[in-house]
This record gives structure tokens, C-alpha cells and sequence, in this order.
């Protein structure tokens, strides 16, 4: 087996052989999303890829595929140098932007101090939002950077929406109704390496490995 696939509620996990062509690869991924796509359904997810490094265009054809073969909107690809984070905003720009824009809006840089962005659907924001900023979505809010200002999803009482970022240090954060905690925010988010989520247990908000 060249590839394995996995999912959770979050994330779409691609892990490749190291050395097999990437020809191969995406036949073998062809396969398995046409005949897994019942299984995967409607869902909106980061997709990590391991295994091995792919360029812009080898990921691209990946994306390509997804949206071909399956009913998953992937809303951020994930990779951990923070040297590449240009890089990967650029695909998600290029490759992805139509998808998410007809349900959702994306905003492209970081909110500064005193800046409100707000969406009645889902959010991307492509950029940190930094100590004072305030970001408001009756759905999701996927950061790729940091969360430093104030969140809020599921604006309309929703406790089944998440935030993602990739550091979790915010002023203020709620889901529908929930405040979050923040000190335990803060220690969570020094718990976990890489990006995390944000989500409703009971009655109070926990973060989480975005990747398992």
C-alpha cells in the first residue's frame, strides 16, 4: 500500500509511501476517494499530507482530485515550517478560494489592532488576528496564524461550530454561547504542538490537536 488515508472530524490525513512516484500515489488516491466518497460525505476539513514533500503543482492535482471525486471543501492545507506558511496560503488562495467564497469569506492578511471582521457563514482568515482585533462568524473560523485579538463562532447560538488557528492566545474566544476559560486556553495551547481546534464538550470550551 503506497497511501493511507484518514480522517477525523476536522482533518483529511494523506500518508504516502516516502519513495513511491507520485504517479502512483495519486492513482492509488484516485481509488480510494471515488470509492470512499459515500463514506466521507459533506465535510469541511484541513488536509495534511506526510510522507513525503510535495511541490505546489503535486499538491495542487491533490486539491484537484478532493473536489473532484468527493463532497470535502478542504478550507486550509497544513504544513509545519512556518518558512513555507507563504507558500501554502498562495495554494489555498489560488486553489481554493472559489470553493469557499461561495459559502463563506475569506480575508487575506492579518487584523491589526481595532479591526472587526464578521461573517454570517464560515470564516478564513489567511493571517494572524493579532491583540485587539475581533473576528465574528455565525459558522467557523479557521486562522491560519495566530489567534492573539478576540473570537467568536457560531454567533447565533451554534455550539457545534469550531476555531482553528495555529497558536491559540486570545483575549476573548466564545462558541454560541460559551466563554472560553482563558487560562486554560493558554495552557492547552502550550500543551500542543501544532495547530489546534476549538470546540463545545458539555459546557465548556476545550482545545485540541487539529491532527491527531
Amino acid at each position: 500500500m503506497l497511501v493511507t488515508v484518514k480522517t477525523n472530524k476536522y482533518c483529511l490525513e494523506i500518508h504516502m509511501s516516502p519513495d513511491a512516484p507520485f504517479s502512483q500515489i495519486l492513482e492509488e488516491l484516485h481509488s480510494k476517494f471515488l470509492d470512499s466518497a459515500k463514506f466521507f460525505g459533506k465535510a469541511k476539513m484541513a488536509l495534511a499530507i506526510f510522507g513525503q514533500t510535495l511541490t505546489y503543482e503535486q499538491t495542487a492535482q491533490i486539491l484537484e482530485m478532493i473536489t473532484e471525486l468527493t463532497q470535502i471543501e478542504i478550507i486550509c492545507v497544513l504544513d509545519y515550517d512556518e518558512e513555507n506558511e507563504p507558500y501554502w496560503r498562495t495554494l489555498l488562495e489560488q486553489a481554493q478560494e472559489r470553493l469557499i467564497q461561495q459559502r463563506g469569506l475569506i480575508h487575506k492578511g492579518s487584523l491589526e489592532n481595532h479591526q472587526v471582521l464578521q461573517s454570517e457563514s464560515d470564516l478564513v482568515v489567511l493571517g494572524n488576528v493579532e491583540p485587539g482585533a475581533r473576528v465574528e462568524s455565525a459558522g467557523n473560523i479557521v486562522i491560519v496564524g495566530g489567534l492573539y485579538g478576540s473570537a467568536h463562532a457560531g454567533m447565533g447560538g451554534d455550539h457545534s461550530a469550531f476555531i482553528s488557528a495555529i497558536t491559540m492566545r486570545p483575549k476573548k474566544m466564545l462558541i454560541g454561547k460559551i466563554e472560553a476559560r482563558i487560562p486554560h486556553v493558554y495552557q492547552e495551547d502550550s500543551s500542543i504542538q501544532g495547530p489546534k481546534i476549538a470546540v463545545v464538550d458539555g459546557h465548556r470550551i476545550y482545545i485540541d490537536p487539529l491532527i491527531e
